[in-house]
C-alpha cells in the first residue's frame, strides 16, 4: 500500500517514463512526445496494468528507476529506422515535425496464482538436486531456452495451397493450425504490452507442385492436401467452368505467384513462381503484425497446381531490451537484409543486390554463419568418421558423422570376454547333461573314458560331442577341458552353480531395472483416470533428472547383461550343423531336441518349461534362493514379458531379442510358455499391445522401430508351425476383461493436455481407442507406416528411412501370414476387416512411386546408388512378404467327411472363402496385380534377351494410378556388387509369380462367380480407398492376363509355364483347393538338359502302374529319393567351370555322336571288306581285306573318334550320375545303420564306395563299350558293328 500512495505522489512525465520503461525491457524515455500522438504514444491511462503490476515487486521485477529509463535510449536508434521515423530531425528539438521514440514491446511477469506458488515450493527440493548435477550431464540432458522470456518463436503447421488459393494466420491468438502469441508468452507467466512496435521475422519455404503423368512408370504425382480450405470470395471459381476451361488452356501458359499480405492492409512479399525450380527460401521483416495471410494466385486456376508451404514460422522479439543494444540492432539489420533479398526477383536478385551494395554486419555474419554452420559440422563430421574407423573399427567409418546404433552395439572386450566363459561353460555343462540325462552315459573325471563308451554305445554321436567339447575347451587361461570359470568348483556341483548364475542374472535384470523407474501398471493408470487425474503425466524436469544419474546406469548394466542371455541362447553353426546330421534318429525318437539351442533354453527355463529330466532335489536347490529373497522365481525365459513392462524402449527391446532367440526354432514347450503369461500382473499380449500402441504415439527413432521389428519377429516365432493355440492367443480380445483397455492403452502413453490460464486451471484428456487385440494392432501399424510413406513422399524425394519403413512392412507380413496360417479363419477375418487388403494395394503403389522417383534421382546423384541398391533389394523383400501374406489367406482348413460336426464346418469353410474371395475383389486392383506379372516377367532372366519381353497393355482408365508403363534396368543395376544382377531377377521372377498365383487363386476360385459381388462393400472404404468389382476382374483377365498367358505359350510353348509356375490340387474333404508354388531354382535352371528329360522319361516308364495308390507312392519315392538330390547335383554341376557345367551336352553329343560314326564304320566296312575270315590271317592285318591304303588310314580317324566319344561318355557319365549315386547310397547307409555311421569316415567308407561305383550298371555298360571301340580301333574294324546292339537299343522300335 505505502508503494502505491508513493507512485500516486510522481509527477505525471516521470510517471509516464517509467511506465513506458516497463512495457518492455525497452521502454523509452521520450515523455515530452508521449502525449501528443495516439498512434506511437500512450498517456497515463494506457499505463494501467504496468503501474500496478511494478508498484510492488513481482518476482525479480521492482519498479522501474531513472537509471535504468536512462540506459534504454540506445535502442532508439535501432528502432527509428526499422519504423521508418524522422531521424533527420531527431536532434532538432525545436522542428513541429520531429517523430517521438516509439514505445518498445515488454514481456511482464504478472503476479502467479496459488498454484504456482506450490509448483514452485515442490520444484524446491529439485532445484537443489539440480545445483549438485556436473555441469557436463546438466549441458547434456537438460534443455532449456533461456531466451524465452524475451523472445518467442511461433510454428504454424505446413499446408498445401491448391491452385488460387490462401491460409490465414492469425499471430496474436493463434489457431488450430499454430499457437498464438498470447498463448505463449501466458504459459510461462508473461503478458504483452505495446505490441504494435514488436519486432518478428517471418520464415518458410516454398515448393510448387505440377500435376503429371511419371513417365518411367505411368504413375501419377497427384498428392492429396488434406480437406479443402476455404477460398478467398474474389478468387472462387466454379468446379465445372474450371473443368471445361482445362481442355483448352495449356498449363505451359499458367502463371503462378505467391503473396504474403499483413493485416489485411499491405501485400509486403508477391512473386511470380512460374519457372521456380526447387524450394525457395523466404524471410520477410515485420512489426506488430497481427494477422498474416499466404496467398496463392493462379492465371487459369486448373487442376494439378500446389504450392506447398513448409514450416512457417516467426521470430517474435517480445522484450528487446533484455538483449543488448548491438545484437538488437544487428537483428535489425540482418533482417532487413533477409527481407531485401527476399522480395527481389530471383532471376535479378544477384544482380540487384552486389557484394559492394551488403552491410558489412551482414557479409560478417554469413561468414560467421558459414563457419559455424556449415565447415564446422563437416569438419565434426571426419573427426568423428576418422576416430570410429581407426579407434573403435567401424569399416569406412560407417555413415557420415556418429553412428550412435553401431557403437551403442558394441561391446568392450571384457565384456566379450565374459560372455565366450559363460558360454563354454553352458556347452560344458550341456554336454555332461546330454550325457548322463539322456543318453544315460557316467561322467567320469576326463574325456578320453567317456568318449570310449559313447564310443560303444552311441558312436553315430561322436562327431557331435567331439564338437562340443571342442566348443568347451579352454584355450586361454588353462588349456584344460574344464572352462575357466568353473575350474575351481567340484565336478558335482559344476551344473547347479552355472544354473544357478544364469538365473540370478535374471534376477538382478529385473531387479536394478526397476530400481530408479516403476513398472508400468495398467490398471493403476485406469483407477487414475476415472477419478480424474491424468494418465502418464510426469514433471519433465524430474524425468531429466533421473536419466542423468542411476536409472541411466541401471539401464547400462540390464542391457549388457540381457546381451549375455542373447549370446548364450544364440546358434553356433558348427554344432548345429553337427547335431542337424548326426542327431536324426534321437529327434525321432524324442530323446533331443530339434537343435541345440532348444536343448539349452528348455535347460536354463526351469521355471517356464519345467523339464523331466530335472530331479526334485536340483529344482529344490534353484528356488532356494528366490525363497530366501521372497521373490518371485525367474528365469530367461520369464524375464521376456518382465522386461516388456519396463518404461524404457531400450530395455524392451532387448528382452524382445531375448525372446526371439528362445522361439526362433519353433519348439512347441517354449512357445507354449509364453502362453502361460496372462495374469492381471504379467500379460504378455497387453505388454505386446502397449509397445503397438506406444509405436503409434511416438517418434520414428532407431530404438522404436527396432523394438517393433522385434516384437513383429517375436510374435512370427511363437505361431511358428502353424501353432493353433498361439494363433488364438494372439487374436484373443483384450477387453473381454477390461473393457476399456483400449483407453487404458492409450492413457499409459500419452499424457493429457493441460489448458493453463490465469482464471482456471482445467485438466482434458483425449482418449483414443485403440484395437482390442495384437491381430488388429498388426493392421493399425500397416494403416500408420503406410500413411507415413504417403506423408514422406508428399513432402520431398528422399530415401533417408525409406528402407527401415519397407524392413518394417515386410516383418509385418510376415508376421501377418504366419499368424493365419494353417490355416486360422478367425485371424483370417480380423486381419480382412481390418483392412489389410486395401493396405498392401496402397503399398504397390507408394512402392512404384518409390522406384520410378529414386531411379530418376540417382541419375543426378551418383554417390547415393550404393542407398539405391540396398533400397531395392528391401524393397523387392517387401513385395514378397506382402504377396505371400495374401497367398496365405487363401488357404483353406482340412475337413474330414468323417466328423461328426463335418456339414457345420464345411459350411463355415464355405462361408469364410466367399467372404475373402469378396473382399479380395473389393478392396485389390487387378489391374496392378496384372501389371506386376508383366512387368517383374520382364525384369527376370525370363526376359534377358529383350525379343523375350512382353508388352505390357495401356490403361484407359484415368481414376486409377497407371502401372502400365514398362520398367527397364539401368546399366548401373546390372552391374552393381551389392545386390547382384541374379538376385535382382530371381526376385522378380517370384514376384511375378506370386501375382500369378494370386490371381489365378482368385479369378479362378469357385466363389469367384457368385452373385454376392453385387452386394454392398463388405467393409466401409477410408477416404481415398476404391472399391473394384467383379467385372473389372474379368476385364483384367481378358485384356491383360491372357495376353501374358498367350505371349509366353508363343515363345515358347503351351508347357512352359508348368516348369517354372507349379500348381496341384490337394483334396480338402469334398473341396478341391489349388496349392500354387514356384518351381525350384535348379529344376528352372534345367528344364531343358538332356539328363534332366531323360530321368523323366524313364521314371514315366517305371512307374508301377498295378493301381492308383501303388502309382502314386511308386512316383512320390522315384521322386523324392532319386529326382531332388539328382536335380541338386545337376544344378551344382551347372556352376563349376567348363567342361563341368556341360555334363549333360557332351554326354548327349558323345551318344549322337557314337551312333552316327558306329553307322559309318559299319557301311563302310561292308562296302570295301574283301575276302572272308581265315585262320591263317590274324586281326589287323588290314592289307589282306582292305585293297587301298585310305581305306585303312580313313577307318583308324573315325575309330579313333568313336572311341574318344566313348570314353567322354563314360568320363561324364562317373561324374553326372555316378558320384550322385554313391553319395546317396552312403547316405542311405548312414540312415539304415545309425551305429554303423561313423564307420564310413574310415577305411570301411572306401570299400563302400568301391562297391557303390561299380554297381552302376549304367557305368558298366559304358565302360563296356568304350573297350569294345578300344578293341575295334586296335584289333579290327569288325569289332565296331557290336556297337549296333547299343545303337538300337536306344529306340524302341529298334
Amino acid at each position: 500500500d505505502d508503494d502505491d500512495d508513493d507512485d500516486d505522489d510522481e509527477p505525471e512525465g516521470e510517471e509516464a517514463g517509467g511506465q513506458a520503461d516497463s512495457a518492455g525491457p525497452g521502454g523509452l524515455k521520450g515523455t515530452t512526445g508521449l502525449t501528443s500522438s495516439k498512434n506511437l504514444t500512450v498517456g497515463e491511462e494506457d499505463f494501467g496494468d504496468l503501474k500496478r503490476a511494478t508498484a510492488t515487486r513481482v518476482g525479480r521485477h521492482t519498479k522501474i528507476t531513472e537509471e535504468e529509463e536512462q540506459e534504454q535510449k540506445e535502442y532508439v536508434p535501432a528502432f527509428r529506422n526499422l519504423l521508418g521515423l524522422d531521424e533527420d530531425d531527431f536532434t532538432n528539438q525545436d522542428a513541429k515535425d520531429v517523430a517521438p521514440d516509439p514505445v518498445l514491446p515488454r514481456g511482464l511477469r504478472l503476479p502467479g496464482a496459488s498454484e504456482h506458488a506450490a509448483e514452485e515450493r515442490k520444484l524446491a527440493p529439485f532445484l537443489n538436486e539440480l545445483l549438485r548435477l556436473e555441469d557436463q550431464d546438466l549441458m547434456e540432458n537438460l534443455r532449456v531456452d533461456v531466451n524465452l522470456w524475451r523472445r518467442q518463436q511461433l510454428v504454424h503447421k505446413t499446408f498445401t495451397l491448391k491452385g488460387s488459393d490462401e491460409k490465414t494466420w492469425d499471430v496474436m491468438d493463434g489457431s488450430e493450425d499454430g499457437p498464438g502469441l498470447r498463448d505463449a508468452l501466458a504459459n510461462i507467466g508473461l503478458k504483452l504490452f505495446h505490441g504494435e512496435n514488436v519486432l518478428q521475422e517471418l520464415q518458410m519455404e516454398i515448393h510448387v507442385r505440377r500435376e503429371m503423368k511419371v513417365s518411367a512408370a505411368g504413375l501419377s504425382s497427384t498428392v492429396s492436401a488434406g480437406p479443402p480450405v476455404k477460398e478467398t470470395a474474389s478468387l472462387r471459381k466454379k468446379r465445372d467452368d474450371r473443368r471445361d476451361r482445362a481442355k483448352f488452356v495449356d498449363q505451359s501458359n499458367n502463371q503462378i505467384f505467391f503473396e504474403v499480405e499483413v493485416d489485411g492492409k499491405s501485400v509486403v512479399f508477391l512473386e511470380n513462381l512460374t519457372n521456380a525450380a526447387g524450394r525457395k527460401k523466404v524471410s520477410l521483416q515485420l512489426v506488430g503484425a497481427k494477422v498474416v495471410t499466404m496467398r496463392s494466385r493462379c492465371l487459369f486456376d486448373l487442376d494439378g497446381i500446389y504450392v506447398t508451404v513448409a514450416n512457417p514460422r516467426m521470430v517474435v522479439l517480445t522484450s528487446p531490451t533484455n538483449f543488448d543494444p548491438e545484437v538488437v540492432g544487428k537483428v535489425i539489420k540482418v533482417g532487413t537484409q533477409r527481407h531485401r533479398q527476399a522480395i527481389t526477383p530471383a532471376a535479378h536478385g544477384r544482380a540487384r543486390i552486389g557484394q559492394q551494395d551488403m552491410d558489412p554486419d551482414f557479409i560478417d555474419n554469413k561468414l560467421t554463419k558459414r563457419v559455424i554452420h556449415v565447415q564446422m559440422p563437416q569438419f565434426r563430421t571426419i573427426v568423428i568418421d576418422l576416430i570410429e574407423e581407426q579407434c573403435f573399427n567401424v569399416e569406412d567409418g560407417g555413415q557420415l558423422g556418429l553412428d550412435r546404433l553401431i557403437l551403442a552395439k558394441m561391446l568392450e572386450h571384457e565384456h566379450q570376454e565374459v560372455v565366450r566363459m559363460i558360454k563354454q561353460a553352458c556347452v560344458y555343462v550341456m554336454r555332461d547333461h546330454l550325457l548322463s540325462a539322456k543318453l544315460g552315459i557316467e561322467i567320469g573325471k576326463d574325456w578320453e573314458s567317456v568318449e570310449q563308451q559313447v564310443e560303444l554305445s552311441k558312436p553315430h554321436l561322436m562327431p557331435v560331442f567331439n564338437e562340443l567339447y571342442e566348443a568347451a575347451y579352454d584355450e586361454v587361461f588353462l588349456e584344460n577341458e574344464v572352462p575357466f570359470i568353473l575350474s575351481t568348483i567340484e565336478q558335482s556341483e559344476r551344473t547347479d552353480a552355472l544354473v544357478n548364475w544364469i538365473l540370478r542374472i535374471c534376477h538382478v535384470i529385473r531387479t536394478v531395472a526397476y530400481f530408479r523407474q516403476e513398472r508400468l501398471d495398467f490398471q493403476a493408470e485406469a483407477r487414475a483416470a476415472a477419478i480424474g487425474i491424468s494418465a502418464g503425466e510426469e514433471n519433465i524436469f524430474e524425468r531429466i533428472f533421473d536419466d542423468t544419474g542411476e536409472a541411466h546406469l541401471a539401464r547400462a548394466t540390464c542391457s549388457a547383461l540381457l546381451n549375455i542371455l542373447q549370446e548364450i541362447f544364440t546358434h553356433d553353426e558348427h554344432i548345429e550343423e553337427k547335431w542337424e546330421k548326426w542327431t536324426k534318429q534321437e529327434q525321432n525318437q524324442g530323446v533331443f531336441m530339434k537343435t541345440f539351442v532348444v536343448e539349452k533354453a528348455l535347460f536354463f527355463c526351469p521355471f517356464s518349461v519345467p523339464s523331466k529330466d530335472l530331479s526334485r532335489e536340483q529344482r529344490l536347490k534353484m528356488q532356494s534362493f528366490f525363497e530366501r529373497a521372497q521373490v518371485p522365481p525367474i528365469d530367461p525365459l520369464r524375464l521376456v514379458p518382465e522386461m516388456l513392462y519396463h518404461p524404457d524402449v531400450t530395455l524392451r527391446l532387448e528382452a524382445l531379442k531375448l525372446g526371439c532367440k528362445l522361439v526362433e526354432d519353433a519348439n512347441h514347450d517354449l512357445q507354449l510358455a509364453f502362453k502361460r503369461f496372462d495374469t492381471p500382473d504379467l500379460n504378455l499380449q497387453k505388454a505386446m499391445a502397449f509397445q503397438f500402441s506406444s509405436f503409434s504415439k511416438g517418434d520414428w527413432n532407431v530404438d522404436d522401430v527396432n523394438a517393433m521389428d522385434n516384437l513383429l519377429l517375436k510374435l512370427q516365432n511363437l505361431c511358428e508351425g502353424h501353432h493353433t493355440e498361439l494363433q488364438t492367443f494372439i487374436g484373443e480380445d483384450l477387453s473381454i476383461e477390461e473393457k476399456d483397455f483400449a483407453t487404458l492403452l492409450a492413457l499409459a502413453i500419452q499424457a493429457t493436455e493441460q489448458d493453463d490460464d490465469d482464471d482456471n486451471d482445467q485438466e482434458k484428456g483425449n482418449e483414443v481407442e485403440g484395437p482390442a487385440n495384437l491381430v488388429a494392432w498388426i493392421c493399425e501399424m500397416a494403416r500408420m507406416v503406410m500413411g507415413k510413406m504417403l506423408s514422406d513422399q508428399e513432402w520431398q524425394a528422399s530415401m533417408e528411412g525409406r528402407e527401415q519403413q519397407y524392413n518394417l512392412l515386410s516383418q509385418l507380413f510376415d508376421s501377418a501370414a504366419e499368424v493365419i496360417q494353417g490355416p486360422n479363419m478367425a485371424n483370417q477375418r480380423l486381419l480382412l476387416e481390418g483392412g489389410m487388403l486395401a493396405e498392401v494395394n496402397h503399398l504397390w503403389v507408394r512402392q512404384r512411386t518409390d522406384e520410378v522417383t529414386f531411379r530418376g534421382l540417382i541419375q543426378d546423384n551418383e554417390d547415393l546408388f550404393p542407398m539405391w541398391m540396398s533400397l531395392l533389394m528391401v524393397m523387392r523383400q517387401c513385395e514378397i512378404a506382402a504377396l505371400k501374406f495374401l497367398i496365405s489367406l487363401l488357404e483353406e482348413e482340412y475337413l474330414d467327411s468323417e466328423e461328426a460336426d463335418f456339414k457345420q464346418k464345411s459350411e463355415m469353410v464355405t462361408e469364410h472363402k466367399k467372404y475373402t474371395i469378396q473382399m479380395m475383389v473389393e478392396e485389390l486392383d487387378p489391374n496392378i496385380i496384372c501389371d506386376k506379372i508383366i512387368t517383374h516377367w520382364n525384369l527376370s532372366v525370363e526376359a534377358r534377351d529383350p525379343a523375350r519381353k512382353i508388352l505390357i497393355i495401356k490403361d484407359e482408365d484415368e481414376d486409377t494410378p497407371d502401372t502400365s508403363q514398362m520398367m527397364i534396368r539401368p546399366k548401373r543395376e546390372i552391374e552393381a556388387d551389392d545386390y547382384v544382377l541374379v538376385r535382382q531377377e530371381d526376385h522378380c521372377l517370384e514376384i511375378s509369380f506370386l501375382c500369378w498365383a494370386l490371381f489365378e487363386g482368385v479369378k479362378e476360385a469357385k466363389e469367384f462367380n457368385i452373385k454376392g459381388h453385387e452386394k454392398p462393400p463388405l467393409r466401409k472404404p477410408e477416404p481415398g480407398e476404391k472399391r473394384f468389382t467383379a467385372q473389372k476382374w474379368q476385364l483384367a483377365k481378358a485384356k491383360r492376363y491372357d495376353h501374358f498367358m498367350e505371349s509366353v505359350t508363343k515363345m515358347h510353348h503351351a508347357k512352359y509355364l508348368h516348369f517354372l509356375f507349379g500348381r496341384i490340387e490337394i483334396l480338402r474333404g469334398e473341396r478341391l483347393q489349388k496349392i500354387f508354388y514356384l518351381v525350384p531354382t535348379p529344376i528352372r535352371s534345367l528344364k531343358s538338359q538332356s539328363l534332366i528329360k531323360d530321368w523323366q522319361v524313364s521314371c514315366v516308364a517305371d512307374v508301377d502302374r498295378t493301381g492308383p495308390e501303388a502309382k502314386l507312392q511308386s512316383f512320390s519315392e522315384a521322386v523324392s529319393d532319386e529326382y531332388i538330390d539328382f536335380v541338386k547335383h545337376q544344378y551344382m554341376l551347372q556352376g563349376s567351370p567348363f567342361p563341368l557345367n556341360s555334363c549333360g551336352e557332351i554326354m548327349k553329343g558323345s551318344r549322337i555322336a557314337i551312333n552316327i560314326l558306329t553307322i559309318v564304320i559299319t557301311m563302310w566296312v561292308a562296302l570295301v571288306y574283301q575276302g572272308s575270315y581265315s585262320k591263317e590271317h590274324k586281326m589287323g592285318q588290314y592289307k589282306v581285306h582292305y585293297p587301298k591304303a585310305w581305306y585303312v588310314l580313313s577307318l583308324q580317324c573315325l575309330g579313333a573318334m568313336h572311341f574318344t566319344s566313348c570314353m567322354l561318355l563314360m568320363i561324364f557319365h562317373i561324374i553326372a550320375k555316378t558320384v550322385w549315386k554313391v553319395n546317396v547310397q552312403i547316405e542311405q547307409f548312414k540312415d539304415d545303420n545309425p551305429t554303423e555311421a561313423h564307420s564310413v569316415n574310415g577305411p570301411y567308407g572306401v570299400v563302400l564306395m568301391l562297391k557303390y561305383f561299380f554297381g552302376d550298371s549304367e557305368l558298366l555298360v559304358k565302360v563296356l563299350l568304350a573297350l569294345v571301340s578300344y578293341a575295334g580301333l586296335t584289333l579290327d574294324f569288325l569289332i565296331f558293328s557290336i556297337h549296333l546292339l547299343y545303337v538300337c537299343s536306344q529306340e524302341p522300335n529298334l
